[in-house]
């Protein structure tokens, strides 16, 4: 049995698993300059969500599978994939090759878990759903960005926690990371990380890892699943 845990792209769900790349020391925003920036976030994001209704990719996936106990690799699967990304209704995925351990599979082999995506952060429920400051500012990959902080204001699977980077001069997403308010069995961990890329208006996934730990009982043992993935393709669903 092979089960794959496939988070919401940033991208795609809130719109925009290792510390992110980044230099120098962050520092204060302006109250003021904050609010005008989020507002103008969340300005921009609310027509985007309007216009499409998400992000069809063609990607490569590594995916490492560890002993929780003694971090010892335990298989390694080498996939391609596309992917419907919808904002509000669970993605629509197509397996194109498989090889696991260096051995040719059957793309129907790999079993996937299609989850609802997280509640956007930036669109009309946004302010309900999350509250959402801006605590400093950061270079990631050399861009000097605004850290905005994620908070729900409820806990579910749906819910996403941690922080969103946003250029300081396009505020165009350029990174995320962090987890869900909840986790649902048979997770019973996960940690995000995932640059962007702009594609016309809109800020799509462009590579990424994913982290998650599973445990279903007698069926897929206690594991440990790190997906790195990078997009070669992307294409706006309208």
């Amino acid at each position: 049995m092979n089960i794959k845990t496939y988070i919401p792209v940033v991208a795609a769900a809130l719109f925009l698993l290792a510390p992110l790349a980044s230099t120098g020391a962050g520092r204060a925003v302006d109250p003021v300059k904050s609010d005008s920036v989020l507002a103008e976030v969340y300005a921009r994001s609310i027509e985007l969500y309007k216009k499409y209704r998400g992000v069809e990719s063609l990607r490569r996936e590594t995916t490492k599978e560890y002993d929780p106990a003694t971090n010892a690799l335990r298989s390694t699967s080498e996939i391609v994939l596309r992917r419907k990304e919808y904002f509000y209704a669970k993605p629509e995925i197509e397996v194109l090759s498989y090889k696991k351990d260096g051995v040719e599979m059957k793309p129907s082999q790999l079993r996937t878990w299609k989850s609802l995506p997280a509640y956007p952060v930036f669109d009309e429920k946004g302010r309900e759903r999350y509250e959402v400051k801006i605590s400093g500012t950061k270079r990631i990959r050399g861009t000097a960005c605004y850290r905005v902080e994620v908070t729900p204001r409820k806990e579910t699977s749906r819910h996403f926690r941690g922080e969103i980077y946003i250029a300081v001069g396009s505020l165009e997403t350029v990174c995320i990371k962090g987890t869900m308010a909840k986790l649902d069995f048979p997770l019973r961990d996960i940690w995000m990380e995932i640059y962007t890329t702009l594609l016309g208006e809109v800020p799509v996934a462009e590579s990424g890892t994913v982290r998650v730990r599973v445990n279903i009982p007698v069926f897929f043992p206690d594991t440990i699943i790190e997906t790195s993935f990078t997009v070669t393709e992307n294409r706006l669903i309208r």
